[in-house]
């Protein structure tokens, strides 16, 4: 069934908020606009959510009361073999009276880019790829609440299966991280938007 023809599932909804986020504390920090929608490859199938320079960043969310497990799609996400450096953003939300909807995330973040109809533009196809479409906007009641946010680089000692560190004849994997121990690691997205050579 082609993106957007039911609304995202609870698990994407979370998903794509987490990404909502990162992009918008990309515009917060100074990055420009049509460089940090343009970087957003997520939505069209990229194997990491931001692709940057040489570099990117995968976001992974929650909104679990406790624990952040990322779920790691493929021996490719997390190698930085060809493609370093790599951040992983860990997103943790609460769901609050209080918080923000998905729809009223999404009007923020055109509030933003209003005044760039080019970009807006490629926003909205991004957003649209990513299967959010606006007639399924009053099924999206959820209101989330950002608990903490934490930018991790990968490196050596990051535990994460890759083809470099696999048993010879593995050719794929799925598999999950804990991610809890790690956030004390926190380097932040402008310190890695620097590393990044994006601002």
């Amino acid at each position: 069934m082609r993106k957007g023809a039911v609304p995202l599932s609870a698990e994407n909804e979370v998903g794509l908020v987490g990404e909502l986020t990162v992009l918008e504390k990309m515009l917060d920090i100074g990055m420009a606009p049509e460089t940090a929608i343009k970087a957003w490859s997520g939505p069209l199938d990229g194997l990491r959510d931001f692709e940057l320079g040489f570099g990117a960043i995968e976001v992974k969310t929650t909104v679990a009361s406790a624990g952040l497990v990322a779920k790691i799609g493929s021996l490719e996400q997390l190698d930085d073999t060809n493609c370093k450096p790599i951040f992983l953003g860990a997103v943790k939300y609460a769901l609050t009276e209080s918080g923000q909807t998905l729809p009223e995330k999404l009007s923020a973040i055109r509030a933003q880019l209003e005044s760039d109809p080019i970009t807006l533009s490629e926003f909205e196809d991004r957003v649209l790829a990513a299967g959010y479409m606006p007639a399924h906007a009053p099924q999206y009641h959820r209101r989330f609440s950002l608990r903490d946010i934490a930018i991790l680089e990968i490196g050596e000692n990051f535990p994460r299966l890759m083809h470099g560190n696999v048993t010879p004849g593995v050719i794929s994997a799925r598999y999950e991280i804990n991610l809890e121990p790690l956030l004390s690691q926190d380097i932040g997205l402008t310190t890695a938007l620097k590393k990044l050579e994006m601002i």
